[in-house]
């Protein structure tokens, strides 16, 4: 089964039964594993309770939830619009490393001034067999990741703007 669904909240715990209920409801659709099912509603249920307790502290915007089942993976995402998050800062903050024991991938996407978005991801092995995976899906997982790099974060120098005009 292939859909999209999205919900929006208001950003108060009030709001954690919804948030379970959609989760429940999306998974069980996307015919997920019993145990699957309870690792993602638990890892929805975490995530939109740290985002209303620390990244929406001073917003009162609400929280678009979005479930999308393809034939390989389910998703749900989380967008919020307080807290800058990427998932190099979310790993050195304990609340956000818990997610990961619950689903297979866990990821914090910064939009800029649109917000952040937590990416739960979790693979759909027994519907895979039969069905065709996509294309960009099969593109993302075949990139390898960058060796360990050391970085150095400085101000623009002037003597950076040929190397900053080529990788324009």
């Amino acid at each position: 089964m292939t859909f999209t669904s999205e919900l929006k909240i208001p950003p108060q715990r009030e709001f954690d039964s919804l948030v379970r209920t959609f989760a429940a409801d999306a998974a069980q659709r996307s015919e997920l594993s019993e145990e699957q099912q309870r690792g993602l509603i638990g890892a929805a249920e975490r995530g939109f309770a740290a985002i209303v307790e620390t990244a929406l502290a001073q917003t009162r915007d609400p929280i678009r939830i979005v479930a999308s089942c393809t034939p390989a993976h389910f998703t749900l995402s989380l967008f919020e619009r307080g807290l800058p998050m990427d998932d190099a800062f979310a790993r050195r903050d304990p609340k956000w490393s818990e997610l990961t024991n619950d689903v297979d991938e866990v990821h914090w996407r910064s939009h800029g001034s649109a917000g952040s978005e937590l990416r739960l991801r979790i693979d759909r092995p027994h519907a895979i067999a039969g069905a065709e995976i996509e294309p960009a899906a099969a593109e993302e997982d075949a990139v390898p990741l960058a060796p360990p790099q050391e970085y150095v974060i400085r101000r623009f120098e002037p003597g950076d703007a040929p190397g900053v005009a080529r990788a324009f």
